[in-house]
């Protein structure tokens, strides 16, 4: 074959390998604009949730009975393992 023949069927082989290149590019492109859009609206809900748990705790007495509220369940569940609750019956 005719080095230029060869050249251009070169030439026209790169043109299809670029082209599909350029498909995909666009593609993952698309992908990863939806990966971002997603990635920043679970950020952003963290961000209120964990902001909404510190403002709660925050409330004044919300953290006295809470601590009261842990030590009542585990006195009550150590009555449970030893079964010492009796007067559930």
């Amino acid at each position: 074959m005719n080095y230029a023949v060869k050249f251009a069927y070169d030439v026209i082989d790169m043109q299809k390998e670029i082209t599909f290149l350029r498909n995909e590019v666009e593609e993952l492109k698309k992908y990863k604009e939806m990966y971002e859009k997603e990635l920043n609206a679970s950020l952003e809900h963290a961000r209120y949730m964990a902001g909404s748990q510190l403002k709660m705790l925050l409330t004044p007495g919300v953290l006295d009975n809470l601590q009261e509220a842990i030590v009542n369940e585990s006195i009550y569940e150590k009555r449970i393992k030893n079964n010492e609750n009796h007067d559930c019956i």
